[in-house]
């Protein structure tokens, strides 16, 4: 068994070490093969978050999305320790949530339901050949898309992890209410699951 909260200290260490130089270019590169995925391109709703402590910035995705003219959502903390989404435009306000983490303000009108997003861009700190996904060990977004494993529906949301290669653990260990990602996307190369 894994020792999760180690291996999470320790490639967010790794994952601090990055030059922006490093970051940027390699955003970039992800935010490219984001954007030229079919997935991406016949998507209305998409999901993303800001990026923090050196996560993969979605936001050069985010940048394309709204030239496209699609509707980007931004994660908030939920009470019961899920997400809600809410419709997001450059420059729209934001707070910090309990963590530090910037999220728009909530707007009841302007929540989309997570059974209702075409493409999710999840942020993580570890991933594995499989589509398993370590996060921050909050269980925020295995809780908000725990829907996805019981439907066998054409129209869930396609969960993509967007990474740097170095975050590859080629095997996690897996939980019974972890959900697997659809798709990770490091500067390296484009794994496709589903």
């Amino acid at each position: 068994m894994t020792d999760l909260k180690m291996l999470r200290k320790q490639l967010c260490a790794e994952r601090a070490k990055l030059t922006v130089e490093f970051q940027e270019r390699a955003a970039l590169k992800v935010a490219t093969s984001v954007c030229e995925s079919k997935v991406f391109q016949q998507s209305n709703s998409v999901a993303a978050y800001l990026a923090f402590n050196g996560e993969m910035d979605p936001a050069p995705v985010l940048a394309q999305a709204w030239d496209m003219g699609k509707n980007c959502y931004l994660p908030i903390l939920a009470p019961e320790k899920t997400l809600k989404f809410v419709l997001y435009n450059e420059g729209d306000p934001l707070i910090e949530n309990h963590y530090g983490i910037p999220e728009p303000y909530t707007d009841p009108e302007k929540i989309i339901a997570p059974e209702d997003l075409d493409l999710v861009i999840v942020p993580l700190v570890g991933f594995d050949v499989d589509g398993n996904r370590l996060g921050m060990g909050g269980g925020y977004y295995d809780k908000t898309f725990a829907f996805t494993k019981a439907s066998s529906s054409e129209t869930l949301p396609f969960l993509t992890g967007i990474a740097y290669e170095f975050q590859n653990m080629s095997q996690l260990d897996k939980e019974p209410w972890d959900v697997p990602l659809n798709m990770i996307v490091t500067e390296i190369q484009t794994r496709r699951l589903t």
